[in-house]
């Protein structure tokens, strides 16, 4: 059983959990769109990266398909992860304007509108229809 921390705060999960389940067993919210609890790790929206912590410097990974292991050391609302965040959502934004729940997400992050032109198609791109069909 792996332990890590995220933010600070330590956290041991079982063998095979991802640093996205770390977090919501210490209540850390971190936005998805692609992962389902019922799903193999898929990491396709990229709404989920956070700040792997490293001496060399930060890097970002896909929490919902990043696998937990001893002492990551895991940042979830750091500089370089609210910017990244933001661009991945006006992406999105741009490219599935009136769907809910991308509106609905980025609002709660704060990004309402894209620089981008807006192609308003209806998938997101996601991948869960097809994962759950298979």
């Amino acid at each position: 059983m792996p332990s890590f921390s995220i933010d600070g705060r330590p956290v041991t999960v079982p063998d095979g959990a991802t640093v996205l389940d770390g977090a919501r067993e210490l209540g850390i919210e971190i936005p998805t769109l692609c992962h389902h609890r019922a799903l193999d790790p898929y990491g396709a929206c990229r709404v989920c990266l956070v700040e792997l912590a490293s001496p060399r410097g930060g890097r970002l990974v896909a929490s919902c398909a990043y696998p937990a292991s001893e002492g990551l050391e895991i940042l979830t609302d750091t500089p370089m992860v609210r910017q990244t965040r933001d661009v991945v959502l006006e992406l999105m934004l741009a490219r599935a304007w009136d769907v809910p729940v991308v509106r609905e997400l980025a609002a709660r992050y704060g990004v309402t509108q894209t620089p981008l032109q807006k192609k308003n198609e209806a998938c997101i791109m996601c991948g869960l229809c097809v994962r759950v069909c298979h």
